[in-house]
């Protein structure tokens, strides 16, 4: 055992259990016999001011102060090495530390003189168990001490309970503790698994690896191809995942049930709820997409029900599926299967295509239960294609709708990440401003259109002094009102004129 002489530090000790080689300068050199190398072996445990380090082998190597005293100037340690320290413990197979140049260094009671750890570079199996709960492995580690930093390099892998990232063979990761932030340069990917994973054990661990059949199923995966960006300390220590290059998010939730989100840049947010992590939200910047597609499990054969928004930017909750897009965007709503009687169909409603486009932003809110409100706003146009062929379109600067997710499954059975973008039925449009509505057999201009597609009837409305003005195909001239109500079922298509006007040849 060896200890500071100085009566008042007791925190740093050095213990050793199969013996200690000491060799000292000679005195010739003028270093008066100091002490030049220690060589202790056998469980050795190495404590100073809270961190503590455990190895089969240590050697320092010291080096003489003005005043003559022996300061470290580098340490190897080797054998099963462990270290621990405040915010986090560290494995390795060797771990060699320089030191700050104790001859420029105050002097202090420890044992070492003033002379401080600086730098570190650890090989073999390295593992950091994170502050956040999280591990990382790496063939080699190199740390700056005084920085609170450090880089991971050689097959890069980071491990939470239910987040694994790896394929980080050719990548780098560096790790501020100071900030909680962490830099991974190349591709890789993050699998968000069903089952947990056991980072915890305070001792080293296999690497994860999930394999085809691996009993732990995967809810969701994302992939990049130049960066990732770790932020532990967002939303209070819930973390956030910052990706770059080519990314994509896929979720599974059943085998007939697939949601894909893609950008060049990605942000996965999370939440914390008691000790569960949780995707909270998912934001795509620059040629963003997100899509979500459903096969019928009777007839898998058939094109899937297709529900896409393409934009900018787009924000995603995971938890309410709420979506953001702003700027110029679409939004898909495509569905290709045979119509039910009691399923209304018209030139704007019904089972086909529906694509909306605008230049300004779409919000979705959930209302409640599977009822959902999209607000659409800048040049709105919505085209609609039926399964007979016939197309329908409407433009205006504003539209609201009222959609329902007709296949809601409130099986929350999994406690994995998931991007479920769900099923979008239209029930309502309204739309204001500046509206044009063309079908086969009418054209319309009015300032408000409502149209309820649970009846098939539209109303059409103008404002102030203005009038509505309908060409019904094969007819000269407008007919203009005060406002239309419009029975758009094509078996029907009948209009209701109230405040009937005069026309203008």
């Amino acid at each position: 055992l060896m200890t500071s002489k100085t009566p008042n530090n007791s925190q740093t000790t050095l213990q050793w259990s199969e013996g200690v080689d000491l060799t000292f300068n000679d005195n010739s050199e003028g270093n008066e016999g100091s002490l030049s190398a220690i060589v202790c072996k056998g469980d050795i445990v190495l404590s100073d001011k809270g961190s503590n380090v455990y190895c089969q082998k240590l050697e320092i190597d010291f080096d003489n102060t003005i005043d003559g005293s022996s300061i470290p100037t580098l340490a190897v340690a080797s054998g099963d090495v462990k270290a621990i320290s405040e915010s986090q413990t560290l494995w390795a197979n060797t771990v060699e530390v320089t030191f700050i140049d104790g001859k420029i260094v105050t002097k202090d009671d420890s044992m070492f003189g003033g002379s401080h750890a600086d730098t570190m570079h650890a090989d073999g199996d390295v593992q950091i168990l994170l502050e956040d709960g999280g591990r990382a492995f790496c063939d080699s580690l190199d740390g700056h001490i005084t920085q609170d930093s450090a880089s991971l390099t050689g097959n890069v892998v980071i491990a939470y309970e239910r987040m694994l990232m790896n394929r980080g063979d050719s990548a780098s990761l560096t790790l501020d503790r100071a900030s909680g932030k962490g830099h991974w340069e190349g591709a890789g990917q993050a699998l968000f698994l069903d089952e947990p994973l056991d980072v915890s054990p305070d001792r080293r661990i296999d690497r994860p690896q999930l394999s085809e059949d691996s009993p732990t199923s995967v809810s969701m995966r994302s992939n990049w191809e130049e960066s990732m960006q770790l932020d532990q300390a967002f939303n209070k220590g819930a973390g956030a995942i910052d990706l770059k290059g080519n990314v994509s998010v896929l979720s599974q939730r059943t085998a007939q049930e697939r949601s894909q989100m893609t950008g060049d840049d990605l942000r996965l947010e999370f939440s914390q709820i008691e000790k569960n992590r949780e995707l909270k939200k998912v934001i795509a910047k620059n040629d963003a997409q997100i899509e979500h597609r459903t096969w019928d499990i009777l007839f898998p054969d058939l094109p899937p029900v297709v529900y896409y928004i393409g934009g900018n930017h787009i924000e995603f909750d995971a938890t309410s599926q709420e979506a953001l897009a702003v700027g110029n965007g679409e939004l898909v709503l495509r569905d290709p299967r045979k119509a039910k009687n009691e399923v209304h169909q018209s030139a704007l409603a019904g089972r086909g295509t529906t694509r909306f486009t605008w230049d300004n932003k779409l919000k979705t809110t959930k209302l409640q239960g599977s009822l959902y409100r999209l607000e659409m706003s800048g040049n709105v146009e919505m085209v609609h294609k039926g399964l007979d062929g016939s197309i329908g379109m409407l433009t205006s600067e504003t539209i609201h709708a009222i959609a329902i997710d007709p296949d809601l499954n409130n099986d929350s059975s999994s406690d994995g990440a998931e991007l479920t973008m769900r099923g979008l039925d239209l029930q309502q449009i309204i739309a204001n401003g500046r509206v044009y509505v063309a079908t086969e057999t009418r054209r319309v201009d009015c300032d408000n259109f409502e149209y309820n597609l649970n009846t098939g009837f539209a109303k059409l409305t103008a404002k102030n002094d203005s009038s509505v003005a309908i060409v019904t195909e094969g007819t000269s001239y407008p007919v203009r009102a005060s406002s239309i109500v419009w029975n758009m079922d094509p078996a029907v298509d009948t209009i209701t004129i109230r405040g009937l006007r005069g026309t203008n040849n």
